[in-house]
């Protein structure tokens, strides 16, 4: 198993089957979301966004040459509400391991190379999303 960056030419169709999981998943616990495959594209094209406004990375776990799972990190954030001030933060938006790979660690390696990613950026402080149900 590895974990290494996103490669468009050769993760691109992972990602998005890993993105669909996620959302399908989430509406399990959340119904009135919508199914992955139709928000899958504009939700794809958000996270090259917010990778580009936040400097952020999609790191993708590798098992057999296929992406098994997925996290996003955005290295340079600020918040919004007043008690945090200008403090910057890191925050990992997504964390996903495919249901067939999950009891491995992979989930906890993604999360261990994501807080590298942030620690080498200077952050002091890192942050998830997650849904209360999860």
């Amino acid at each position: 198993m590895q974990i290494r960056e996103f490669n468009p030419d050769a993760d691109s169709e992972g990602l998005r089957h890993c993105v669909e999981a996620l959302q399908d998943y989430e509406r399990k616990l959340i119904p009135a979301m919508p199914a992955g495959a139709e928000i899958c594209a504009p939700y794809v094209a958000e996270m090259f966004f917010q990778c580009e406004k936040y400097d952020g990375k999609i790191l993708v776990a590798i098992e057999n040459e296929l992406v098994i799972g997925y996290a996003t990190i955005y290295r340079k954030m600020t918040s919004d509400d007043i008690e945090d001030g200008d403090q910057e933060y890191a925050y990992i938006g997504d964390l996903l391991v495919l249901e067939k790979y999950r009891g491995h660690g992979y989930g906890r390696q993604l999360m261990q190379r994501a807080e590298s990613i942030a620690r080498a950026t200077g952050a002091s402080v890192l942050r998830i999303g997650v849904l209360t149900d999860n």
